[in-house]
């Protein structure tokens, strides 16, 4: 149900992100840029709803999966290290807090920051 309401190319980057990609290579995927991307989104606010379910899904299928067989064959550390920062890239669920907790100050030191600028021109 989740595709049916879409065709052509905002299909094409809802398979992608079921599939695991990137928000990034899946409008590649379907020819369009990832501005493109968030333009439809912030116009269709269900194609942007079916867009994050899809990411979710595909993200939960493909990466989580992968995940847990890597952590039963204990043989390939590298690419599990790999792994593991591409879900940390991907997943607040698998930073660390004190990660989350940097991330919050930075976005609010720069929140802050264009405030004082608007404030500066004005």
């Amino acid at each position: 149900g989740l595709l049916r309401p879409f065709n052509g190319r905002a299909r094409a980057v809802l398979i992608a992100l079921l599939r695991g990609h990137s928000r990034t290579m899946a409008a590649t995927a379907a020819g369009i840029d990832v501005d493109t991307l968030r333009r439809w989104e912030q116009r269709e606010p269900e194609f942007a709803r079916a867009t994050a379910r899809a990411a979710d899904f595909g993200f939960s299928s493909v990466y989580e999966a992968e995940l847990y067989d890597r952590a039963l064959d204990r043989s390939d550390k590298a690419s599990g290290r790999l792994l593991e920062l591409l879900l940390k890239s991907r997943s607040a669920d698998y930073r660390e807090k004190s990660q989350l907790q940097l991330e919050v100050v930075r976005r609010n030191e720069q929140a802050g920051s264009a405030l004082l600028e608007g404030y500066e021109s004005a």
